[in-house]
């Protein structure tokens, strides 16, 4: 009895360890739950998309038809149109791990935002270049108190500053001149000249005085006398004592000087000199073009102080000069004086320093009163 009870224990026990173990290890034994069968799907096979999150943005973004009378799981996305770039073309591709390519900055009415730097963080427009030159864009060196480059500047603009300053203060003028030039290969003797000059209307009377052409005179007022020269000959002129008109553009009038009449006074001197002053300090002309010299003296004036600069001449700006020249100017540095300021002695030399013009102003009286009567065609020919 007892040994029927003890196998009957032993089977139950042997039954549920089985059923167990079926279970445990996913396998259908007599006592395993059937899998349900799956129920046949009507969708169309997708193929899988890259994994890649850029990737993925670019896919399709329409989802398989549905069945009808079915809701789609998730509701399909609307299109979304492709930022253009800053010169309106379509966007590039940008690889997965890679760099977006370079965009310009937008024009003036694009509809792309401005770059625009985080709080804190600076615009990288507004940092300097490391490629730029030291001191600013022109390499100039930031110290107030540096030398400009050329160490004669300060002098020479001082010098002409004054010069039309005082030439501004006289309308007109009478002086001694001295003048000799080069014509023709030959140098001509030395004019010695009583000559009168008034700013406006423009006029010039000369009257020989020395040796060379005694007895001649020339008038000249702009606008007036047809424009043209007055002239009473002089010695050396064949007949004395003639009365002739002239053009101041007469080629025989040009022939016997380098320089027209129009081109008496200070006007044109001046004018040239601060012109390439100008150009000097601009940096568009090399340094040492023009020079200043400094205080000297001359056996013209005596003791009288003098300043001295000397400004180069091109063949450019002056056709007659083979190989260009230069201008020495002697500028009258007494404050006693009435030409102070003025350059009263001229001497134009060329490129191998062969004397080609001397001008020298003495006895210099203004500013006067000149007026019409001084420049009047009826006082030539008189005697004094």
């Amino acid at each position: 009895m007892r040994f029927r009870r003890l196998a009957c224990c032993l089977m139950v026990v042997s039954l549920v360890g089985c059923t167990r173990y079926t279970c445990s290890r996913g396998q259908c034994g007599p006592f395993g739950r059937k899998p349900k069968a799956s129920a046949p799907t009507t969708y169309a096979a997708v193929p899988s998309a890259p994994r890649s999150p850029l990737a993925i943005a670019g896919a399709p973004t329409s989802l398989p038809a549905v069945p009808p009378g079915e809701n789609p799981a998730v509701p399909p996305r609307s299109p979304v149109a492709a930022l253009p770039t800053a010169n309106g073309s379509s966007p590039e591709i940008v690889q997965a791990g890679g760099l977006a390519p370079f965009v310009a900055a937008p024009e003036a009415g694009s509809t792309s935002p401005p770059f625009r730097p985080r709080k804190g963080e600076p615009n990288p427009a507004d940092l300097p270049s490391p490629y730029a030159p030291k001191g600013g864009a022109s390499g100039a060196s930031a110290d107030p108190n540096a030398k400009p480059a050329d160490a004669n500047l300060d002098p020479l603009k001082k010098l002409v500053q004054l010069a039309l300053t005082r030439w501004a203060a006289i309308d007109s003028f009478e002086t001694r001149m001295l003048r000799r030039e080069v014509i023709g290969g030959k140098m001509t003797p030395t004019d010695e000249v009583l000559f009168q000059f008034r700013k406006q209307p423009f006029s010039v009377y000369m009257r020989y005085v020395g040796e060379a052409g005694n007895g001649r005179e020339v008038l000249y007022v702009q606008g007036r006398n047809d424009d043209k020269m007055q002239i009473v000959t002089g010695s050396g002129d064949g007949i004395k004592g003639l009365k002739v008109s002239r053009s101041p553009d007469d080629p025989k009038v040009r022939e016997r000087s380098r320089h027209s009449i129009r081109e008496a006074g200070f006007d044109r001197t001046l004018g040239a000199f601060a012109q390439q002053l100008e150009l000097l300090e601009s940096g568009r002309l090399p340094p040492g073009t023009i020079r200043y010299v400094g205080p000297t003296r001359r056996p013209e004036f005596g003791d009288r102080p003098l300043e001295c600069a000397v400004r180069t001449v091109s063949q450019k700006d002056d056709p007659t000069l083979n190989g260009g020249g230069a201008w020495t100017l002697w500028f009258d540095a007494s404050p006693e004086s009435p030409s102070y300021g003025l350059p009263v002695l001229l001497i134009l030399q060329d490129a191998r320093g062969s004397e080609i013009e001397y001008i020298c102003y003495d006895k210099f009286r203004g500013p006067l009163k000149l007026g019409d009567a001084d420049f009047d065609p009826a006082r030539l020919g008189k005697k004094r």
